[in-house]
């Protein structure tokens, strides 16, 4: 479980749906804004309990992806900003999500330490040097939320043709990658 976890799950679809339908349009903006963070979970705390303690309550975000497109290496939050520093996130799968779209994670061969680029106003950075890494692991969210590691670098590259819609939900960032992984086992998800 370097980069992905599979929690067993069970929700409701049309829960996750309604939830799209009613916070989407409230947050879209103009120009080309693709994250939409949500305020307010709403009815995701209970239908997501117990996990949902653990998550971070204004980090729900709703993330669409349009029709082939890439999006190049980086990590969720900012690592200087502790409040905004995510070392995991719950995705669930909305719709568009096929193996046609790869979340790929990337490492230096060297290992060594990744150096990040802050994006002002916004809830990712970019990955400095990003021409010299490889890929480590490699999967595709298609119909069940993955646990994965957001604070590492990874991209997304799509060949469908269709716009990718998923719910983001931030662990709190008081948890580390390890400890999104003893609370998945404390909770019997995995």
């Amino acid at each position: 479980m370097k980069y992905t976890i599979e929690p067993n799950l069970t929700y409701d679809k049309k829960v996750l749906d309604d939830f799209v339908k009613r916070n989407r349009e409230k947050s879209l903006k103009a120009l080309s804004n693709t994250w939409h963070i949500t305020i307010d979970p709403e009815n995701l705390i209970e239908h997501f309990y117990p996990l949902s303690q653990y998550l971070h309550q204004s980090a729900v975000c709703i993330f669409t992806q349009t029709a082939r497109k890439q999006i190049g290496i980086h990590a969720d939050g900012s690592h200087d900003i502790p409040e905004r520093c995510y070392s995991a996130s719950l995705n669930i799968p909305i719709s568009g999500c096929t193996e046609k779209t790869k979340t790929i994670f990337w490492k230096f061969e060297d290992n060594r330490k990744i150096d990040y680029q802050i994006v002002e106003k916004r809830n990712y950075m970019w990955v400095k040097d990003w021409e010299e890494m490889v890929p480590d692991y490699t999967f595709s969210l298609i119909d069940k939320p993955v646990i994965i590691k957001s604070s590492s670098a990874h991209s997304v590259q799509s060949d469908y043709d269709e716009e990718r819609v998923l719910i983001s939900w931030r662990f709190d960032p008081k948890y580390s990658w390890d400890d999104v992984n003893n609370i998945c086992k404390k909770l019997n998800l995995i």
